[in-house]
């Protein structure tokens, strides 16, 4: 899959991280020691942590967006909309109602307060350091299994569709992250998310547009998608909160969890107070709402790409890989096969994925879990509207993927 330019490609990334974080390290260093001689340390410290609360809006609201756009995002959602439904888009685009909540409530009580991190609060709303610590504990742990699920499972797909060793990619990726973060702070975080940013979008968008067009083109992808259950699972109206997915569970759920991710957790809160003023951190969260829906649409059409893509030719019956997870990488493969660069630049994009948890923590289950029911099918298998399950076709004859 990959070739020598691919490698150069994927090279000069990490390379152009690394630099952000030099760069940002030695400007630092150098505005320190012109300021003059007042309080060094501490603007030293407050330009580590906030960035002196003089960031640019644009970079801020593409970094808020990617912090929690992890290589799973990438590669299980579209795998669990391919074998389940559109109900994971809806739950993710829900993170959309979630900002306005998040604005007039949230963002005001910490911007006001000027601390430099959520835990503070806690100290300060119930007078007692321990809270504080506490709350650290919490988030150090929570922080150690999200690290340890987002890293390590797409690392896995990655390891078992391409020829990338699989602990060697892992090495790479925390030691590019903890130096690039440990060297520039905040400062290197939000501009290298800028730039990573820009490898997500511009790689979302080569497979959403060499896929569509080997799929058959947009109206096959959107026909086929309606033909398996697939396009419309998302507002399946259940009065069951119990069920897999249904759109109360995607609607309340998304609101619910992405007010917390985006409203309570430290690395949210860390960009919001790196905004000069309350009216700029809002301004942060308005342009978030466009781009997060653009990224969670992408997302979410791969899923359904996947289904007109792999039509009648189910890659898990024909063993072609192990789990739902590594269907995207085979598809994304398959579209960038013969096209130097373009494979590196999908590993860019599923790199920043991995390298998120390192830069944002350091400073769910893998989706779309096969159900095991008839995997001889080659084709892919409709969804029973009712309880959503994967229901087996009359053939039951794999076909020929190629």
């Amino acid at each position: 899959m990959f070739s020598s330019v691919d490698f150069v490609l994927f090279g000069l990334f990490l390379l152009l991280s690394l630099l952000v974080g030099l760069y940002q390290n030695l400007f630092s260093f150098f505005c320190t020691q012109n300021s003059g001689g007042n309080h060094p340390k501490r603007t030293a410290t407050s330009d580590f942590l906030d960035g002196g609360r003089q960031l640019p809006v644009l970079p801020v609201c593409l970094s808020l967006l990617t912090t929690f756009v992890s290589g799973i995002g990438l590669l299980s959602v579209p795998a669990e909309i391919y074998s389940r439904g559109s109900a994971m888009a809806l739950f993710n685009l829900c993170g959309t109602l979630a900002f306005p909540v998040i604005g007039f409530f949230f963002i005001p009580v910490f911007f006001k307060l000027k601390f430099l991190n959520a835990y503070e609060y806690f100290e300060h709303r119930f007078q007692s350091p321990s809270m504080r610590r506490l709350a650290t504990l919490v988030f150090i742990m929570n922080t150690l299994f999200y690290m340890a699920v987002v890293v390590y499972a797409p690392a896995i797909a990655l390891a078992g569709v391409t020829s990338l060793r699989l602990w060697p990619f892992i090495l790479l990726v925390g030691v590019v992250s903890t130096v690039y973060t440990a060297a520039g702070g905040i400062k290197a975080v939000i501009w290298t998310d800028t730039v990573q940013a820009g490898f997500i979008y511009a790689g979302l968008c080569i497979i959403i547009l060499r896929g569509t067009a080997q799929a058959g083109g947009l109206g096959k992808v959107l026909a086929v998608s309606e033909q398996t259950g697939r396009l419309w699972a998302a507002f399946r109206v259940h009065p069951s909160l119990l069920q897999y997915n249904n759109v109360w569970v995607a609607t309340l759920g998304g609101l619910l969890q992405w007010t917390c991710i985006y409203g309570l957790n430290q690395m949210a809160m860390q960009r919001y107070c790196s905004m000069p003023s309350l009216r700029h951190a809002r301004v942060v969260l308005s342009l978030t709402i466009p781009a997060n829906l653009v990224i969670q649409l992408m997302i979410g059409y791969i899923g359904l790409l996947m289904v007109a893509y792999f039509d009648k030719c189910n890659p898990l019956a024909l063993a072609e890989v192990k789990t739902v997870d590594q269907v995207t990488i085979l598809m994304a493969s398959r579209i960038f096969e013969g096209v130097p660069g373009l494979p590196g630049m999908f590993l860019a994009t599923i790199f920043r994925g991995l390298e998120e948890p390192f830069a944002r923590r350091g400073g769910s289950t893998f989706g779309g879990e096969n159900d095991g029911e008839g995997e001889a099918a080659a084709e892919l298998r409709p969804l029973d509207k009712k309880h959503q399950k994967l229901l087996p076709l009359a053939t039951e004859e794999a076909a020929d993927c190629e």
